[in-house]
């Protein structure tokens, strides 16, 4: 039986400079992040990400798997941004490696760990 291979996430250098394009950079992360982990739904983090990923299953998969490799590799992306917006909130913090650390845990590892 063949194993399929999980990517790393791309790693960057510690202060990755904020973009004012990274709302409208990653239209798909947007909207899971909008739609499933808004602070504002109240729900808790295991069910939100339960429904990030069936939510992910049931759309785009490529498209949002896409989308995490790209910004996780771009240099000028601020996932600080993008989880605390005057669109939505997620989860406030206070430093870019602390918004990568938990977009990683969020975003990144349910899609691609759950593929084993």
């Amino acid at each position: 039986m063949s194993r399929s291979v999980i990517p790393a996430v791309p790693t960057l250098p510690h202060d990755s400079v904020p973009s004012s394009q990274t709302m409208s950079r990653f239209p798909t992360i947007r909207h899971m992040l909008r739609t499933a982990f808004n602070v504002e739904d109240g729900l808790s983090e295991d069910v939100a990400i339960r429904f990030y990923q069936r939510s992910a299953t049931r759309g785009d998969l490529e498209k949002l798997k896409q989308e995490l490799q790209l910004a996780f590799a771009a240099p000028d992306f601020s996932w600080r941004e993008m989880l605390s917006n005057q669109e939505y909130e997620v989860f406030d913090v206070d430093s870019e490696d602390e918004a990568r650390e938990y977009a990683r845990r969020i975003l990144w590892k349910p899609i691609f760990y759950n593929e084993r």
